[in-house]
């Protein structure tokens, strides 16, 4: 992984940065809306279960391969294995379980990069598992209707 450019705002410009709050607006948008959030969680949860077993398999025996830790491969797992672990998938958009997945990705990355000496900032730890109770709330899309 290569080092990122920071991006710098020219002389003269204006950084400016919004934050929106989404404001539901019938009975049953709660519940959906927990759901994604929800379902993004088990979906970082899950692939941070598949990177650490597979860190302390490599542990135990180095002959084991290492799990590629982008986005697009532990995309394609899950995929793969979501009709066994998440049998209620297609009740939530695809894209809440993404986002828990990239948001993952780049928690790996960010370690990786302060582990290696190539990010600049505070020490970044390994990422955790989610709890309902320390998650942000983020999501990626707006939840499907589960037919």
């Amino acid at each position: 992984m290569g080092v990122r450019p920071m991006f710098e705002v020219p002389d003269g410009w204006v950084a400016r940065g919004f934050v929106f709050e989404v404001e539901t607006t019938s009975l049953e948008q709660p519940a959906r809306v927990a759901q994604a959030f929800g379902a993004r969680r088990y979906a970082y949860n899950w692939a941070l279960g598949q990177v650490k077993a597979n860190l302390d398999a490599r542990t135990a025996d180095p002959t084991v391969p290492p799990l590629t830790w982008n986005f697009y491969e532990l995309r394609k797992a899950w995929n793969q294995a979501k009709q066994d672990v998440a049998p209620w998938w297609r009740c939530t958009s695809k894209e809440a379980y993404a986002s828990g997945i990239a948001d993952l990705v780049a928690g790996l990355h960010n370690w990786s990069d302060a582990k290696a000496g190539r990010r600049k900032g505070a020490r970044v730890g390994f990422p955790r598992f989610k709890a309902r109770h320390r998650d942000h709330g983020r999501c990626g899309s707006p939840p499907a209707r589960c037919a």
